[in-house]
């Protein structure tokens, strides 16, 4: 195995902070990196997150889905590294990282996204039958098909496991040799349906009465309706298998971690490794008149996400300043020796302490009510107060609270407009915002091809 730094880079859908802490400090211990407590994504969701995760920058620099083709994409830390040498593997089962959305220049190996055969499946379905067929075909897969392959397969899951994806990334690092690597997972075990293993899910079945089967069709259906009508028991059952589905995915994350150690794939004193989510989830429709992560909303269980930074040359350490994941890319850059290209507008980090932020921004993008138009909705955060643009139900709101060791508290929520009774610490990062395009904008028009409103419904977005 070369000297030169492998860079191993692992992500998470939809996992906040406050339910993989300690799982965070865990792989901070064995990679001897640094545990971010107090980290800040870019975004409310993963096609918002990525232009983030991808390239250092905010989604209205690049507005659409995916980045652009006409040759004004900003560079990828995928095609950094491979233009100075490094083999790119990509393991994911999310759409939104793949080919089709321009995110895979730069790796040459890996699944890149592409759909299981669940998922062509699925979409087979949809092309060829009615609206009203395909929402009766989803539901026969997660009430009738989906409990026969439970019964015979326990990991049987909508989206490929931790598992499954680490097996195939794992055979490819067993081949590395001399040279160069970059390594990227990005995990869906925490997004709905939440279809853990069973040894991990046995609990919650004995607790709520609720198989397997059914507690994967009652999260997507309550997350889907942003928790209309969920039941108290429905919502503890959720919330019970989500914490399960973290548990599971945390197991398998310290797996390979383990196994890259042993193949000599990644070694501490000498690589580099990150680990974080793309956004949070939220899981309390009560509080945030919303469940899961979109349409977009700002909440800390939305956009507070763990992070884990191993760089050989950093002191191993806990920061619990605020950071925003928009320094990830160049910082993962510097950490190797190469220069952030021009186009990132995150800043590297030479030591833990300079990915500390006063303030943080986070941007997200959804498609207007006719579906002819981009909606913008933006935010900013300091670790004491935060202002943010949201759409809750059918209204498009200004929402203002306030952060402490106890949580986030409401302060204001109006409609289209911020509220005239903002203190002066919302006002301030009111304004500076407003460069930006203020809390809400609207985007550039846009036609929403087929493929796109494929991908949204496999992932729960929209009926």
């Amino acid at each position: 195995m070369s000297d030169a730094p492998n860079v191993i880079f692992l992500s998470a859908d939809s996992l906040p902070q406050k339910s993989f802490s300690k799982q965070a400090k865990h792989i901070a211990e064995m990679t001897e990196g640094t545990v971010f407590t107090n980290a800040v994504a870019t975004a409310s969701d993963t096609n918002s997150a990525m232009p983030g995760l991808a390239a250092g920058v905010f989604s209205d620099t690049v507005p659409g889905w995916g980045l652009p083709d006409d040759g004004t994409a900003p560079r990828t830390v995928s095609r950094t590294l491979q233009s100075e040498g490094y083999d790119c593997g990509l393991w994911t089962d999310n759409f939104l990282f793949g080919e089709e959305y321009n995110y895979t220049d730069g790796f040459e190996f890996g699944n890149a996204g592409k759909p299981t055969w669940k998922k062509t499946a699925v979409n087979v379905i949809r092309d060829n039958f009615p609206d009203a067929a395909f929402r009766a075909a989803e539901v026969t897969y997660f009430r009738l098909f989906k409990p026969l392959l439970s019964a015979v397969r326990s990991t049987e899951s909508f989206y490929l496991t931790a598992e499954e994806l680490n097996q195939e990334a794992l055979e490819w690092a067993r081949t590395w040799d001399d040279g160069q690597h970059f390594l990227r997972v990005h995990y869906m075990d925490a997004h709905h349906p939440y279809e853990p293993p069973v040894e991990y899910v046995r609990d919650v079945v004995e607790e709520t009465g609720f198989s397997r089967s059914e507690l994967g069709k009652i999260s997507r259906e309550r997350i889907k309706t942003n928790g209309e009508d969920v039941t108290d028991a429905e919502l503890d059952a959720i919330r019970s298998v989500f914490d399960a589905s973290c548990r599971y995915l945390y197991d398998e994350v310290a797996e390979l971690i383990a196994d890259l150690v042993d193949c000599g794939a990644y070694r501490p004193s000498t690589d580099v490794l990150v680990f974080t989510a793309d956004h949070g989830e939220a899981l309390d429709p009560q509080k945030h008149r919303m469940m899961g992560h979109v349409p977009p909303a700002f909440w800390e269980d939305v956009v507070n996400v763990p992070l884990v930074v191993s760089v050989p040359k950093w002191s191993r350490d806990r920061v619990d300043r605020q950071v925003s994941l928009i320094d990830l890319v160049p910082t993962i850059l510097r950490a190797v020796d190469i220069d952030p290209p021009e186009s990132v507008e995150g800043r590297p980090a030479e030591r833990p302490e300079d990915m500390v932020r006063e303030t943080t921004t986070f941007v997200s993008e959804w498609r207007s009510d006719d579906g002819d138009a981009w909606r913008r909705y933006r935010g900013v955060r300091t670790e004491d107060a935060k202002v943010f643009g949201a759409r809750l139900g059918d209204d498009d709101v200004c929402v203002s609270t306030v952060l402490d060791d106890s949580g986030e508290t409401l302060s204001t929520i109006s409609e289209r407009q911020p509220s005239a009774d903002l203190t002066d610490a919302h006002q301030k990062l009111l304004a500076e915002i407003e460069p930006r395009g203020g809390l809400l904008s609207e985007g550039t028009d846009k036609d929403f091809d087929a493929d796109v409103e494929d991908h949204l419904r496999n992932l729960g977005y929209v009926e």
